[in-house]
């Protein structure tokens, strides 16, 4: 809403993924379950997206090729059957896949040590500031 977040989490993943495009599907998959969720909710709250889009941001293209489409490749066949509902989210509940570099991940900040260049960045990008404590002692 509002193009802003509004949920997350960090979690490492029960199954074992033999690549970083299975294991981001895998991770997609997942959200598009929490996605569907917060969806839901906010219908149910009276406060409808304008758009009703929903959009997902994933770091890995070939993720991506392979949750956009039904094709099924050889190194793909062997993903667990319940993680493919991340297709029929994408065709029948309005969620978006979106490519976004690693470099402009917000969550990373999150989810993974940073250093320190890293981190001022990824503070600006989420508009962080520091509280001048003096300033604020009375409150």
């Amino acid at each position: 809403m509002a193009n802003m977040l509004i949920s997350w989490y960090s979690k490492q993943q029960s199954t074992v993924a033999l690549s970083t495009a299975e294991a981001e599907y895998i991770a997609g998959a997942t959200a598009v379950h929490d996605c569907l969720w917060v969806k839901q909710l906010i219908n149910e709250l009276g406060l409808h997206n304008k758009d009703g889009a929903v959009i997902l941001h994933i770091d890995n293209q070939s993720a991506i090729k392979s949750m956009e489409n039904d094709v099924t490749t050889a190194r793909m066949k062997h993903i667990n059957i319940k993680f493919h509902c991340i297709r029929d989210a994408i065709r029948k509940e309005g969620i978006q896949i979106r490519y976004r570099p690693t470099t402009e991940m917000k969550t990373d900040i999150l989810t993974k040590p940073l250093g320190g260049i890293l981190d001022k960045r990824n503070i600006a990008m989420l508009k962080l500031t520091t509280l001048d404590t003096k300033q604020h002692q009375n409150v």
